[in-house]
């Protein structure tokens, strides 16, 4: 990572990195719990909605955590500062730090991937239950 135009070495790296790993996991399971609280009803509801909850806790936790800069104590050199910086929505709207084009474009893939996904998921599950 660089900072400063200098390479930080691994036992540099600022601490709020430790999050990120388990941010996945966390997730997972809270989707879980969702699934299968849902799984009961239509076919496309468990799926969908557990996608969308898990997508948007995992993008709201890492990005606030990485880029928004409410941990920047921790690292008083601040590598992630770049991603502070106010730029165009999307290069064509409103002024807002780079973190957040980054945050929506992230939650889009997320999203679409999940919508995408439901086709197979419909075509599994009609097999195994036949």
């Amino acid at each position: 990572m660089l900072a400063g135009g200098q390479l930080l070495g691994a036992d540099q790296l600022p601490d709020r990195a430790g999050f990120g790993p388990r941010l996945p996991d966390r997730a997972e399971r809270w989707t879980s719990g969702i699934f299968d609280r849902l799984r009961r009803g239509r076919w496309w509801r468990a799926p969908l909605i557990s996608s969308l909850a898990g997508s948007l806790i995992d993008t709201g936790l890492f990005f606030s955590i990485a880029f928004a800069g409410a941990l920047a104590f921790l690292d008083p050199a601040d590598p992630n500062g770049w991603a502070r910086e106010a730029v165009p929505l999307f290069g064509v709207g409103p002024e807002a730090p780079l973190w957040v084009s980054l945050a929506i474009a992230d939650l889009g893939v997320k999203l679409g991937m999940a919508a995408l996904a439901l086709l197979p998921f419909r075509l599994l599950t009609a097999r195994l239950a036949a």
